[in-house]
């Protein structure tokens, strides 16, 4: 049975960072994408921005406070989905499976690779491809589940990449924040932190029927992904199940065509059958 390998990959500060590859001018200063009304809300922001304390979701009146000089921008939705469709477009191009989760925000299944190219090695220049045609920072984690790849992800920000080695995603999760794992809102991480709960690491020694107590059915799935555990299936659109089916027909050399496609086949049936159930 294969390793399983999936890489995230994550554009850094997006809306932010097309605004700034098409203006020069704004390289370097704290910008802020979103709306300028009283209610507007942070959609997106500069690393610039970021050393104010200003974070995407925060209420635009609260960031506009926090830095006075900052360039207040309302972006547009429809040249960000265009750029999203480039980097989608190259990455159903040259990869096996893969899920889009958000118009900046991917899960690639790699399993199998090593075999014949190297997960991590094709990782890399999948990622710099997709830096040099859009010139677009991207960043990337690559590990043996979901939740471990988009932490190594965020750790490895701004444009930069994580590789977890398998067997270790336990020890590379641990010494980190609760507020880092995938799922843990601002109100899961205010209850833990009342528990005493700050680091991932004590959150996976609790006992999970305790956490199943006082979280419900949510609980058991804490106390996995605290542990490096995550089972979770992808989600793939037509498309991407469009390009595993030419896969399928060994467009690729014969081994390396089954190399992939073994490993994934039952969850690309199970896939397949529930997107015809549409």
């Amino acid at each position: 049975m294969f390793q399983k390998s999936i890489l995230h990959l994550d554009l850094d500060a997006f809306f932010a960072a097309v605004e700034v590859r098409d203006n020069s001018a704004l390289k370097g200063k704290p910008l802020i994408i979103g709306g300028k009304s009283g209610r507007g809300i942070v959609a997106s922001c500069t690393y610039e921005a970021r050393r104010f304390g200003i974070h995407p979701a925060m209420p635009m009146q609260m960031a506009v406070r926090l830095c006075p000089d900052v360039i207040v921008l309302r972006g547009d939705y429809d040249k960000y989905s265009r750029h999203s469709k480039v980097v989608t477009d190259m990455i159903q191009e040259k990869a096996p499976l893969f899920e889009k989760s958000n118009i900046d925000e991917f899960y690639l299944d790699l399993t199998g690779m090593d075999r014949h190219v190297g997960c991590w090695k094709w990782s890399q220049e999948l990622r710099t491809n997709i830096m040099q045609e859009t010139g677009l920072p991207i960043s990337c984690g690559l590990s043996v589940n979901k939740t471990v790849s988009k932490i190594g992800t965020e750790e490895s920000k701004p444009n930069g990449q994580q590789l977890i080695q398998a067997g270790k995603e336990k020890q590379f999760i641990a010494p980190l924040s609760t507020r880092k794992l995938p799922g843990v809102g601002v109100q899961t991480f205010r209850k833990l932190a009342l528990m005493g709960v700050r680091k991932i690491k004590t959150l996976s020694e609790i006992p999970p029927q305790l956490l199943q107590r006082e979280f419900g059915e949510k609980g058991k799935n804490l106390w996995q992904r605290a542990n490096g555990v995550d089972h979770s299936v992808f989600i793939c659109s037509a498309k991407a199940i469009t390009s595993f089916k030419s896969l399928a027909t060994f467009s690729l050399p014969i081994s390396v065509s089954l190399a992939l496609i073994i490993p994934s086949f039952n969850s690309f049936l199970a896939i397949s059958n529930s997107l015809m159930t549409l």
